[in-house]
């Protein structure tokens, strides 16, 4: 008999692997399935990591870093706080407990789990069975049969891959950020060496007629080629590459690259060793290129309107179009045969790898994926997909106020402090979609329900008793205000896909944004009066508020805080005056302070300035790496990222 189990409102299908939470559906990997169906044998039992690796990996010598990885994704399906456990629970050096308790799911129906022999052995009988059917394929949804398996596994970075077209060896770069080396994994012994003896930036990996090249960033970027055991350089670049692509006849190579403050795409011949790069020009923040022929790239950029598109390349008339896609959140690409590409992507609210057909339009799911998954590199080999995936996570950490810490097995971003600073507003995915949400002494609370794909920035008013922020939600983008005393979203607009949300004027009567144009930003106003969205200045943004005196703003011509009131204005505050030598990399107007932040070399410092007296402030000092996303007095909110396991799958399209 065929039994499912829940565990409070999450529905476990062991034969599927998924797992049911409301009306959403999750994927476990078989062996984390295995896992959480071992320890729903007993509830309350706690299981050592020698016998969790004896019954989902019997027979073979493995990690046993492999259970504490799927133990941590079991605790990101749960929501669940390893710090206050509510489904998992650590005993050190003992092992692991399932807390709640099972109730088993037959034919519509559900029943509680009392510790019986049989049904323990028919819950057993279920989770081996479902671990033998699907621990080595997986079966993506209808409409397209693959089979999936998961080929390496490592406790780092891993970045670029490529396999060669025999199947002997596998390449990849992996190691700590910016300071990589390249391996090569022996498919028929497994033994893996590493070939390079420099750590550097290796960005990208492929096979130019027949031999592994790369590109090595440090003080420049170089074209390196892989031969009789060491490393030849082809060319130097100027430019800092990001990535690239090499066409199917080894002639040309696709460059995705930084420059005049744009990341570009620009075609160069290898025959010819200092040929100049021949720029496809359409499209900005471009990036992942690939050959669909040798004369056709295709690449990924966004449109005037800042919207997310598929762009075609035609390199022998240099031309370059639009494509337009059901896909949202394009992010990574590569070619599989014809007219098909994988992409990395959303959609219908749903992150995967898609299988995108340029001939028709269609669109088919090859792997589902979870927001805490970050895709580091794709590649196509024949009729197959290496997916390189690595865990992240996002905490929020308010110095000077630890108890509004967030910490939590997801992403969580874009913290703003309360008036009082006793309130935390930020964004997180823990429910599968980003929501606002509230931290307090007491813990974490949601507060929306607006199913986003991404939630960028969030203001308070004055008094916090009002929250606006910008959401991301099928190709559109909108300013949301959250109501803090009726508890109630109170305005969904839509606004442009370029537009930031930057202030909230002090008399809480509209709200600013910035607007990005072709060369600047303008600075727009939204009305609560009149519920309009207008342009109210020309090359102006960052900051900007409205109080008694009049409207304060950035304006980027003169390089100043303006205060402008009818036909009159005047300069509060000169660029120069905050001592610093770049733009700063946090910037927040409240009231008669301006805070700012100095990224140096190994910290950020924060400091305050008074725009009446220009008198200058140390406010404090946070980790070089994160982003400072509020100040309010004393206390610095920012979003610290994380990475934990890199996994390695191998997809076949059948």
């Amino acid at each position: 008999m065929n039994h499912n189990f829940k565990i409070k409102d999450y529905q476990i299908e062991p034969a599927t692997s998924s797992v049911r939470l409301f009306n959403r559906e999750f994927r476990l990997e078989p062996k984390v399935m295995s896992v959480l169906c071992l320890l729903a044998q007993e509830p309350g039992k706690v299981f050592s990591k020698t016998e969790i690796l004896e019954h989902v990996w019997p027979n073979q010598i493995v990690d046993p870093e492999l259970v504490t990885r799927a133990v941590f994704e079991l605790r990101k399906l749960f929501c669940d706080d390893p710090k206050q456990p509510q489904y998992i629970r650590t005993i050190p050096r003992k092992g692991y407990i399932l807390l709640p308790s099972i109730e088993v799911v037959e034919k519509n129906t559900v029943k509680k789990i009392h510790s019986t022999p049989l049904l323990l052995i028919s819950l057993i009988i279920l989770c081996v069975g479902a671990f033998l059917a699907t621990s080595y394929w997986a079966v993506a949804p209808a409409g397209v049969k693959t089979t999936e398996k998961l080929i390496y596994s490592r406790s780092d970075s891993l970045y670029e891959v490529v396999k060669d077209p025999q199947n002997n060896t596998l390449t990849f770069v992996a190691g700590e950020r910016n300071n990589h080396h390249i391996f090569v994994k022996d498919l028929n012994t497994n033994k893996i060496n590493q070939i390079t003896e420099q750590a550097s930036n290796y960005r990208g990996l492929a096979l130019l007629n027949g031999k592994l090249i790369s590109i090595r960033c440090q003080k420049e970027c170089e074209l390196i080629e892989y031969m009789n055991e060491g490393w030849k350089v082809l060319r130097n670049f100027e430019q800092r590459i990001n990535n690239f692509a090499v066409s199917p006849d080894g002639k040309y190579l696709a460059l995705n690259f930084f420059e005049r403050g744009e990341n570009l795409i620009a075609i160069s011949d290898l025959a010819t060793p200092k040929s100049e790069f021949e720029y496809t020009g359409l499209g900005t923040d471009t990036k992942s290129p690939t050959f669909i022929s040798n004369s056709e790239l295709i690449y990924i950029g966004n449109d005037k309107d800042n919207k997310i598109k598929l762009v075609r390349y035609e390199l022998q008339n240099n031309q370059a179009s639009f494509i337009e896609t059901p896909l949202t959140r394009l992010y990574k690409l590569t070619h599989i045969n014809q007219n098909q590409l994988a992409i990395i992507a959303k959609h219908k609210n749903e992150n995967g790898v898609w299988l995108y057909d340029l001939a028709d339009n269609s669109v088919n799911l090859l792997k589902a994926l979870t927001p805490e998954e970050t895709i580091q590199d794709i590649h196509s080999n024949n009729n197959s997909l290496l997916i390189n995936a690595q865990t992240s996570r996002v905490d929020i950490w308010v110095k000077e106020h630890p108890h509004l810490d967030i910490s939590h097995p997801s992403l969580n971003l874009n913290g703003v402090l309360s008036t009082d600073s006793n309130n935390l507003y930020f964004a997180s995915n823990r429910t599968g979609s980003y929501e606002l949400w509230k931290s307090q002494a007491s813990g974490s609370t949601r507060l929306s329900s607006v199913k986003a794909d991404l939630i960028d920035k969030i203001i308070t008013s004055k008094n916090s008793d009002h929250i606006a922020f910008t959401l991301f939600s099928e190709h559109k983008k909108y300013l949301v205000v959250f109501s803090s005393s009726e508890s109630k979203i109170i305005l969904k607009t839509e606004v442009p896909h370029t537009a930031n949300l930057i202030g909230w004027s002090e008399l809480d009567d509209e709200i600013f944004l910035s607007k990005k144009n072709a060369q600047s930003y303008d600075l727009m106003s939204f009305s609560f009066q009149d519920k309009t969205l207008k342009t109210i200045a020309l090359d102006a943004g960052y900051v900007a508020t409205r109080n008694e005196r009049g409207l304060i703003y950035y304006d980027f011509i003169s390089r100043s805080l303006i205060l402008k009131n009818q036909n009159k204005q005047a300069t509060l505050l000169e660029f120069s005056d905050l001592g610093i030598s770049r733009l700063p990399s946090c910037l927040k107007l409240d009231g008669d302070l301006l805070y700012y932040c100095e990224r140096q070399q190994s910290s950020q410092v924060v400091y305050s300035i008074n725009i009446n007296n220009k008198q200058r402030e140390t406010v404090s000092d946070v980790p070089v790496n994160v982003f400072v996303t509020d100040v309010k007095g004393s206390a610095v909110a920012y979003d610290l990222k994380s990475y934990g396991h890199s996994n390695l799958y191998e997809i076949e399209i059948l």
